[in-house]
């Protein structure tokens, strides 16, 4: 393992991942000691790296184990034991999402695993971990964060069991489930352990879920987990009164009784201020993967190297963004001063390529101050608005001549996620300076694909490109999301067309707990209006909707024209301005004659054979 050296003094060191790093700062032991499903690049975009150099800058010592082998406790000590707690996290990744497809078979590469090895970071790993770090490290109290842990507080749908399961409280041997961004809440609780207070006393943290046995008359109660693991229009409700009381402006405590316990879940934290954030991402970091994966690249590294974090959180309405019961639909922005410092740093870098890469995190609802030119194009996002340290707003247009004007940098690109509640596509990359709100974000009303689409394009055509002769592209698209049916998807298709647009990648909608979305997948029923929506859950249907987009494609032939067919549009079918494919060439083949054509098949039933059960063809369940 490779480990610092006196000739590196003075250096900004990563945090100590082996007993010899340690011991080469001069620490008998750590006060804090991080456990993350990914391998450790010393970067602000990675969760762990982050809250580790947070808790350094307040004065405590802190350890760091990346992906550490799970099959025995051992690995969990070979810091030691902390002095105050374990802190968890599956990674930047649901460490499911991480390990598998939506369809459920492996995943090929996971990015954040040195050499892209899949299967580094456990399945569940908060669960493992957790379990792990108490039997390693006895009575020393466990906390988990991140996404994974954050989106699992409360009973949830899981995706990969096809079932309700408990608050992830209740299957890991941990103490406290810090949910949302964790910087603010894990120095609050750091300081008060280390006056001499006991994590079970700690019961008054915004931002953090823990057990209780009773609780008083102030907390809104929701549906017991036994209910709701067998009640599906019991989720449905249960999930509603929540979602409106975690969105409110001030949201009371929550409770879940599980068996004879109760989840407590008190009100998220408060956004941090623009100040707070700034000192956050200036602290030192190496931006690069630790010393001991030298041989042994990591696929996300590269990247990262290249990228500046200008926002993060949801501020997208709540039904439209998977992770707002994470950020709460609230976003954290950093002021320019702070941004451009970083670039500047990063530009004098001899290894420095020249394109800077921009996350701007999701697409937000307006929140005033837009030009003129925006109230003609209602919801256009193109000139998103982000707080300066002085109180004024600088648009991303400004960010980006801001930057460009930095020596040394060639080019900018932003990336972010925009997740309509139908199809997703992601900000036109090297393009979009930002992306439309809703019409109606006040009854989270989505609007359609080809709408969002249709003023996303008109937006960045005006602002960015004026008249382009080149097409664009649209980095990724994602099919099989509840309520989007085939007609959806070829009014979409026609778009993309008529626009020039082409999609370079197609993904599957993947259910994540404790989101709109998901709910709709599970139960069939808006949580939002309560009435039925059309979920694909077939794999046919997804395939069919992928098809439809990459109708140029030869293998995609019979799957269109049979959707087509089937949704009464033929006049997509020839030589139309707008036809989708071409009629089939050459003679029409004799029906049945060919195999591969498309036809009804016919089958000869036998005689129904005598049944039991008084003709019931299925076993009871009762």
């Amino acid at each position: 393992m490779a480990v610092l050296n006196r000739k590196t003094e003075g250096a900004i060191h990563p945090l100590p991942v082996s007993a010899a790093e340690m011991h080469f700062r001069g620490w008998g032991e750590v006060d804090i000691l991080i456990v993350t499903g990914d391998s450790y690049i010393d970067h602000p975009f990675m969760e762990a790296a982050l809250v580790g150099r947070v808790l350094e800058a307040a004065g405590f010592r802190v350890g760091i184990l990346p992906q550490p082998d799970w099959k025995s406790a051992e690995a969990f000590t070979a810091l030691g034991k902390p002095k105050l707690f374990y802190l968890i996290t599956a990674g930047n990744l649901d460490s499911m999402a991480a390990n598998y497809t939506p369809s459920r078979s492996r995943q090929k590469e996971d990015p954040y695993s040195h050499k892209g090895y899949v299967g580094l970071r456990p399945d569940r790993a908060s669960l493992v971990y957790a379990h792990r770090a108490r039997e390693g490290g006895g009575g020393v109290p466990v906390v988990l964060f991140g996404l994974e842990a954050s989106l699992r507080r409360l009973s949830h749908y899981d995706f990969w069991e096809e079932r309700v399961r408990r608050p992830i409280l209740f299957d890991a041997k941990a103490d406290l489930v810090i949910y949302g961004p964790p910087e603010k809440t894990v120095l609050e609780l750091a300081k008060r352990m280390q006056a001499g207070e006991k994590i079970g006393e700690i019961q008054d943290l915004p931002g953090t879920a823990f057990k209780q046995k009773r609780i008083g008359n102030d907390f809104l109660e929701l549906t017991p987990y036994e209910e709701l693991a067998r009640c599906r229009h019991s989720f449905l409700k249960s999930f509603s009164r929540y979602g409106e009381n975690y969105f409110a402006p001030s949201p009371q405590p929550a409770a879940q009784l599980v068996v004879d316990w109760y989840l407590v879940e008190n009100p998220p934290a408060s956004p941090l201020e623009t100040e707070t954030v700034d000192s956050f991402y200036d602290l030192p970091f190496t931006r690069k993967p630790h010393p001991l994966y030298k041989k042994e690249p990591i696929p996300m590294a590269p990247v990262l190297e290249q990228t500046i974090v200008a926002v993060r959180g949801c501020s997208a309405p709540p039904a439209v963004c998977p992770n707002a019961f994470h950020f709460r639909s609230l976003m954290e922005v950093r002021s320019l001063d702070s941004i451009k410092k970083e670039v500047e740093r990063l530009a004098a870098e001899p290894e420095f390529s020249g394109q800077l890469s921009i996350v701007g995190g999701y697409a937000a609802r307006k929140p005033g101050g837009v030009h003129d030119l925006e109230k003609e194009l209602e919801g256009c996002w193109s000139a998103r608005k982000w707080p300066r340290k002085e109180g004024h707003l600088v648009s991303q247009l400004e960010l980006r001549e801001a930057l460009e004007g930095v020596a040394g940098v060639e080019g900018v690109s932003f990336h972010g996620v925009y997740n309509p509640d139908s199809i997703v596509g992601s900000p036109l990359r090297g393009l979009a300076a930002g992306v439309p709100a809703f019409h109606s974000a006040a009854k989270l009303e989505p609007k359609n694909p080809a709408e969002f689409l249709h003023g996303f394009a008109s937006c960045c055509e005006l602002r960015f490109l004026g008249k382009r002769s080149e097409p664009y592209h649209l980095p990724v698209l994602v099919v099989g999301r509840p309520g989007v049916e085939t007609s959806d998807v070829v009014e979409l298709t026609l778009f993309l067309r008529r626009r020039k647009l082409k999609a370079d990648k197609i993904l599957d909608f993947l259910p994540v707990p404790l989101s709109f979305s998901t709910t709709r997948f599970f139960t069939g029923f808006d949580p939002v209006t309560g009435s039925p929506v059309y979920v694909p859950a077939r794999t046919a249907d997804r395939k069919t909707h992928k098809a439809i987009l990459k109708h140029y494609e030869p293998e995609s032939y019979e799957r269109v024209r049979r959707a087509l067919i089937a949704i009464r549009r033929k006049d997509l079918i020839g030589k139309g301005p707008d036809a989708l494919i071409d009629h089939p060439s050459g003679p029409p083949p004799e029906r049945g004659r060919e195999r591969g054509t498309l036809r009804r098949s016919v089958t000869l039933r036998r005689p129904p054979e005598k049944r039991n059960d008084s003709g019931f063809p299925f076993k009871k369940r009762w």
